[in-house]
C-alpha cells in the first residue's frame, strides 16, 4: 500500500506519442493577480516547453486554474501538439470539466506530483515576475528537481 501510494504521489509519464502538460494556477484572493504555469513532458519525461503567466484578478480558484487551461490549450494549439494530457492537482477543475473523452484529456494530479509547475506559477507573486514566457525545455533554475523527478519515474 505505501509503495503504490508512494508512486501515486510522484510524477508519471504521459503513454508513448504523448505529452503531459501539468498545469498550476496560484491564486490568492479574488482582488489579487494570479500566477499559472505549465511544463509539457513527454513519455520519456523529457521537458519540451514550459511557460509562466500572470493573470488579472479571478473570482475564484476554479476560475483561476480553468483561465489557465485555457492558456494552456492555446499554447499547445500554437505548438501544434496534438496527443496531450493536461493535468492538473485542483479537483474542483476536474470535476468542472464534463466531457473528458473529448480531446484533450484532462487528469486530476496529486499536489506532490505537480510540485514543478507550482513553484513556477508560484514564483509570478512571490518574485513579481509578471512577464510572460514560453521556453523549450525545462526551467534553467530546476534542472536538478526535474533529472530526480525523471529517474525516480523511470
Amino acid at each position: 500500500r505505501r509503495l503504490a501510494r508512494s508512486q501515486a504521489e510522484r510524477w508519471s509519464p504521459p503513454v508513448n506519442g504523448s505529452i503531459k502538460c501539468n498545469v498550476h494556477a496560484n491564486w490568492r484572493n479574488s482582488m489579487l493577480h494570479c500566477g499559472a504555469a505549465w511544463i509539457a513532458r513527454d513519455s520519456s519525461s523529457l521537458v519540451k516547453f514550459h511557460a509562466r503567466e500572470a493573470f488579472t484578478c479571478s473570482e475564484s480558484k476554479l476560475i483561476a486554474e480553468l483561465r489557465c487551461i485555457i492558456w494552456v490549450l492555446h499554447s499547445v494549439r500554437d505548438l501544434h501538439f496534438d496527443q496531450i494530457c493536461i493535468a492538473s492537482d485542483h479537483k474542483d477543475t476536474i470535476a468542472a470539466i464534463s466531457s473528458p473523452n473529448q480531446w484533450p484529456s484532462f487528469k486530476e494530479e496529486n499536489i506532490s506530483a505537480n510540485l514543478i509547475v507550482r513553484d513556477i506559477a508560484k514564483s509570478v507573486l512571490r518574485d513579481g515576475r509578471f512577464q510572460s514566457y514560453l521556453a523549450m525545455g525545462g526551467p534553467a533554475w530546476l534542472p536538478e528537481r526535474l533529472h530526480r523527478e525523471a529517474t525516480y519515474n523511470s
